[in-house]
């Protein structure tokens, strides 16, 4: 789990076999984004979050065994990078 300010991230489980959750928590007038991408750095998908509490479940069951990186945005500002690994 991860905060900045307000704000409150928790993407699990982490490593998953595709199918994740992230439970967030979003400001006022706050825009935000989950962003998958493969190890080179090439954009795969994309999440729109909106303001106040959520859950975004997640089921990518295309994407293959390996590892992931994941940014959250805020307003433009990125506020988490991290990795995600994916196990069948």
């Amino acid at each position: 789990m991860c905060s900045s300010d307000l704000n409150q991230f928790n993407l699990y489980p982490n490593p998953n076999n595709g199918n994740m959750q992230l439970d967030y928590t979003l400001g006022h007038r706050e825009k935000g984004e989950l962003i998958i991408y493969d190890i080179r750095g090439k954009e795969l998908r994309n999440y729109q979050l909106t303001e106040g509490k959520g859950v975004l479940v997640i089921g990518e069951t295309a994407f293959k065994n390996g590892i992931y990186l994941y940014k959250i945005r805020v307003n433009d500002k990125v506020v988490i990078t991290d990795k995600l690994v994916i196990i069948r």
